[in-house]
């Protein structure tokens, strides 16, 4: 244990990545609390690029990565815990950076992790607004279309007319159970950790059952995880209506 604790803290690769995360997160912040400046916005605009078409190899999660700054965008002009928002907004970043760069030998937990952590964020923002606006909507849905099409692209799904008619099926779902729990007392964070939760489940699913792997029994176990992690989110809710 403590030969990979010092392994890991004098890893380059690993401080390479996280001060690229922190860098780009910190022009995130910049560009918001300074009101959305034009030098701050500039800053962020050039870091993203340089990111992205300069340090990443890997594009197929262009999607997430781009998608993963405007959530951090967002989510920080709204009234969210900022200190939670900051640590998971670059703890995605840092993910995405190292999955595109190829520094993790084991990508797709990694990706499945961090997808899973974007899709917590995403819905953190959605339901902190508190608010039923048709353009939340129609944000969210696009969102996870595009999410989970490039998920199953990087999950190796062969079929590309498939990968999109049912990444346009989970967006439709997704938003419907959007619309349905916000009626739940849940408060925003247990909300969109059930959601969360949800796509997590669902997208892996898909690529599983594309794949020709899906059995009674691993669909058996994905539900029944599924209902008991959902048990412990309700039960853990502080059950008042709004």
């Amino acid at each position: 244990m403590v030969k990979r604790l010092i392994s890991l803290l004098t890893n380059r690769t690993a401080w390479k990545l996280l001060f690229r995360g922190v860098f780009l997160s910190g022009t995130i912040f910049l560009a918001v609390y300074t009101g959305f400046a034009w030098w701050a916005v500039a800053a962020l605009i050039v870091t993203v690029f340089w990111i992205h078409f300069i340090l990443l190899e890997r594009y197929v999660i262009s999607v997430s990565f781009f998608i993963a700054v405007l959530a951090s965008l967002f989510s920080l002009t709204l009234r969210v815990p900022n200190v939670l928002i900051g640590f998971l907004s670059i703890g995605i970043l840092v993910a995405l950076i190292g999955i595109g760069s190829l520094a993790f030998s084991r990508r797709d937990i990694i990706y499945d992790i961090t997808e899973t952590a974007l899709a917590f964020l995403i819905f953190t923002a959605f339901f902190a607004v508190n608010s039923d606006e048709w353009w939340m909507y129609v944000l969210v849905f696009i969102a996870f279309v595009f999410l989970t099409h490039e998920s199953f692209v990087f999950g190796g799904v062969p079929w590309r007319m498939y990968r999109s008619s049912a990444a346009v099926a989970v967006g439709l779902v997704v938003i419907e159970l959007a619309w349905i729990v916000r009626f739940l007392p849940l408060g925003f964070i247990n909300a969109a950790a059930l959601l969360a939760l949800f796509c997590s489940m669902t997208r892996n699913a898909f690529i599983v059952g594309f794949k020709g792997n899906m059995t009674p029994r691993l669909f058996l176990t994905n539900i029944s995880a599924f209902i008991a992690v959902s048990m412990v989110i309700f039960a853990a809710s502080k059950w008042y209506v709004q």
